[in-house]
């Protein structure tokens, strides 16, 4: 009986009609053989007699099997197996297709894999050389990993190395490489490191490693501190409520924040990330935000792992000194995403579970533990053993806003030794007995809680640890108060804090420094108002130096934290100074450019918290083909500012302008022949201004730059370094040439900078002329940093894409 005729059967013969499904059949599977590394694709292939949609499934195979529906009666077995898929001598698996026509008719079929190891030996997934820009960076850290698909793990060693440089162990088959280069070894210019790796199946093989250590003579460091990100990861999200929504407040204290974004997966970050950029809410908002939408989530949800990385402008006509924050510094925030279809309640656990009791506790030494996962009924419960003499902290993180879970430590007797609860960002317990035995920790979610995800730290240190002498100050409230100046004997013990208080007036400015050797401990700073708690600023990066700028707007009282990073501990130096209200004007990121021979090149655009001293203006310049239009625009913070344009520096302005507290100021000039324009800021007391620069080509068709001809290789133009204002790409053809001479492990850094309407996309030739570095333009300018390999004349091509009549700014520094 027909299927359609059945769907408008009378009641009685329902049954009947039922009756007649037919199962369906699927086609011969053969068995198959891959080997390790390699990806297996088998092709099912169902009949239907009944005409229905078949559903595939495969019994036998490991979870990361997946099958692909292509058709109603076709879908596709996918699998990549490691090396713990199978044995020395290969291992077959039996598995078995099935196939359903979702009426209850079924079939299935057995087959077999046969999976083999490749035997391969290790390869090093490192470049040959690197640059160390100490301007930027005290320390180098340094991913090492080796790639070895019939290996489970992959032995790490340092060869050769500079004095100091240690390799610490991150995973089966990487590493991560630490060196703060010596005040001795910043006068060689290059290091040796030399890798070595062992699979225990081959050979040893080794990678060296050049590393090249720029911008070392003392007083080349960058002035600038990264951007602040205040972030709340999102709570556990059913996408049938609509996108997964990502907001941060960014902000910079010396210059703009040039980017936010969200590296995300539902894999392994560490096999690559998708981005997603965050875009400021409103005009001059700190706000950033964006949302993520995703299809073929898991029924049970999924784990979304992610990080939030800004970077500023701090150094505003190259890379060297620009700097990035991530949150977290290491590791990622982890949430759980469902599919619209899930049922309420819905709550992704970790592979932990079960673990609600002690006796089902899983045992934790050391360490750090993100992506744990806690679910409403469902407490998690873990055993930490203590040697005599030991003294244990655990911290828990999580966002306070997605639940107010208790942290609890009991001693093996069921003693209850510590408790931490409350809003706070993180929970705290520990125990300084230092006696011998097994302590339970228990994570037990509020009444009513929804799921949540969170992280533990776990240090063990030696009772009683070697503090220094103002302790007691472990929190906020215990500060103890310390005179400005340098505090060069603290130490901070494993999963402890240091906390000091400080005074200041309205309008003083707090500067700190903390340094300490990162590769023995990671120390953060927090300043806190003293009275609320509240968060004022943070110094939180990867280096051994962390430094913090505060200025306060009224009269407080404060407190300072010196945190150990996953509860580390070290030793450390402390540097702190106030400064009054109004005594000093300090230069901003562009340095003294208060004479029109140090004027400052800068690429058209806006640029933030520029600073105007009294007696020292700011002088600027462009280079300009002739018969453009040069807009200058200047926001001012608490002092007038005079603006004015000259074609000469000693001759009068051709243009001026004036700019009011709170209030815009313009000066334009309109160009005739082709130069150099100079243009000045001044003010007659210290002020914070912002500078937007704006040059327009004239009207009507793209005429040829300054530097053409420069279409081919063969015709490229010798390229000074520094910053080239408004070049231009007048159609899709007209690639720009230009030449570089570079010394063996030079780094050349350069940077294309324009509106939107076209692609500045870059390519850098060796000296034989063949290509050795590309940078796709995705969408206002295009970044690109090489170190040469030999010395030699290289040249530089800005290509187009879409590009007609574009005119854009090129930077090209040499280091």
């Amino acid at each position: 009986m027909p299927r359609l005729y059945c769907a408008i059967a009378s009641l009685w013969a329902l049954a009947a009609c039922q009756e007649l499904n037919h199962p369906p059949s699927l086609v011969l599977v053969p068995d198959r053989f891959v080997l390790v590394g390699e990806r297996l694709e088998i092709q099912l292939i169902g009949a239907d007699p009944d005409g229905d949609t078949l559903e595939f499934a495969v019994e036998g195979l490991p979870e990361s099997a997946t099958i692909t529906p292509q058709s109603p009666v076709t879908a596709t077995l996918t699998w990549s197996p490691t090396i713990t898929d199978t044995a020395p001598g290969g291992t077959v698996i039996s598995a078995r297709a099935i196939v359903r026509d979702g009426h209850g008719g079924e079939s299935s079929q057995a087959f077999s894999v046969s999976v083999f190891p490749i035997f391969g030996t290790p390869s090093f997934d490192l470049p040959a050389g690197i640059a160390l820009n100490l301007a930027r960076e005290e320390t180098l850290e340094l991913a090492v990993r080796v790639k070895d698909d019939d290996s489970t793990a992959v032995a790490l060693s340092l060869t050769e190395a500079p004095d100091g440089a240690v390799l610490s162990k991150s995973g089966p088959k990487s590493a991560i490489l630490f060196w703060r280069p010596t005040a001795a070894q910043r006068e060689q210019t290059v290091h040796r490191i030399i890798f070595g790796a062992d699979d225990a199946d081959n050979a040893p093989v080794a990678h060296t490693l050049l590393v090249v250590l720029l911008n070392a003579e003392a007083g080349a460091g960058c002035s600038g501190t990264p951007p602040r990100v205040e972030h709340t990861p999102p709570a556990d999200h059913f996408f049938s409520e609509g996108g997964l929504a990502f907001e941060a407040r960014v902000t910079d204290v010396e210059s703009s924040v040039a980017s936010v974004e969200v590296g995300f997966t539902l894999g392994d970050p560490e096999a690559g990330l998708e981005s997603l950029t965050l875009t400021r809410q409103q005009e001059k908002s700190p706000l950033f935000g964006a949302t993520l939408k995703l299809e073929a989530l898991p029924p049970g949800g999924a784990l979304l792992r992610y990080r939030v990385l800004a970077r500023d402008n701090d150094d505003p006509v190259g890379l060297a000194c620009d700097q990035a924050t991530r949150l977290p510094k290491t590791g990622w925030y982890s949430v759980a995403v469902y599919p619209p279809d899930a049922p309420d309640g819905t709550c992704l656990d970790d592979d932990s579970e079960p673990d609600d009791t002690p006796a089902a506790a899983t045992a934790l030494s050391p360490g750090s533990y993100p992506d744990r996962r806690l679910c409403p009924d469902s407490p998690d419960t873990a055993l930490i053993s203590v040697a005599a003499g030991e003294r244990l902290a655990v911290v828990l993180t999580r966002a306070a806003a997605h639940g107010l879970p208790t942290l609890t430590l009991r001693d093996s007797t069921g003693t209850l030794i510590a408790e931490a609860t409350g809003d706070g960002p993180t929970l705290r317990v520990e125990d300084t007995s230092g006696l011998a035995g097994s302590r339970v920790l228990r994570v037990t979610p509020a009444p009513g809680g929804a799921g949540l995800s969170y992280s533990l730290d776990v240090a063990l240190t030696s009772v009683p640890c070697d503090d220094d002498s103002l302790e007691p100050n472990d929190t906020p409230a215990a500060a103890v108060p310390l005179s400005p100046g340098l505090w060069d004997t603290g130490v901070l013990c494993a999963g402890d804090e240091d906390w000091f208080r400080f005074s200041l007036a309205a309008g003083e400015r707090f500067d700190v420094t903390l340094d300490h050797d990162v590769k023995l401990g990671d120390l953060d700073l927090e300043l806190r108002d003293a009275a609320t708690g509240a968060l004022l600023d943070a110094a939180a990066t990867l280096s051994s130096l962390e430094i913090l700028r505060y200025t306060a707007p009224a009269a407080t009282t404060v407190t300072l934290g010196v945190l150990g990073y996953q509860g580390a501990g070290n030793a450390y130096r402390l540097q702190t100074e106030i400064a009054a209200a109004g005594t000093s004007c300090d230069d901003d990121i562009l340095g003294y450019h208060a004479d029109p021979a140090l004027a400052a090149t800068l690429m058209s655009g806006l640029y933030e918290n520029l600073t105007c001293c009294p007696d020292a203006p700011d002088w600027f310049s462009v280079e300009l083909n002739g018969g453009e239009t040069l807009t200058v625009l200047a926001e001012t913070e608490s002092a007038p500012i005079d603006l004015a344009i000259f074609t000469s520096p000693t001759a009068e302005p051709v243009a001026t302008g004036t700019a009011e507290p709170g209030g815009l100021g313009e000066a334009s000039f309109d160009t005739t022949e082709p130069g150099r324009v100079y243009y000045r800021v001044s003010s007659a007391a210290p002020t914070a201004y912002v500078l937007l620069q704006d040059i327009a080509d004239p009207a009507g068709p793209c005429a040829p730059d300054r530097f053409e001809p420069n279409d081919t290789a063969q015709t490229a133009k010798a390229l000074p370094p520094g910053v080239h204002t408004q070049l231009r790409l007048c159609n899709g053809d007209d690639t720009d040439a230009f030449t570089v001479t570079l010394d063996a492990f030079a780094l050349l850094t350069v940077l294309t900078s324009h509106a939107t309407g076209g692609y500045t996309d870059l390519q850098v030739l060796d000296p034989a002329g063949k290509p050795l570095e590309d940078a796709l333009d995705p969408g206002q300018g295009a970044e690109l940093t090489l170190l040469a390999p030999v010395s030699g004349e290289y040249t530089l091509l800005v290509m187009p894409f879409e590009a007609q009549g574009l005119a854009y700014d090129l930077s090209a520094l040499v280091n």
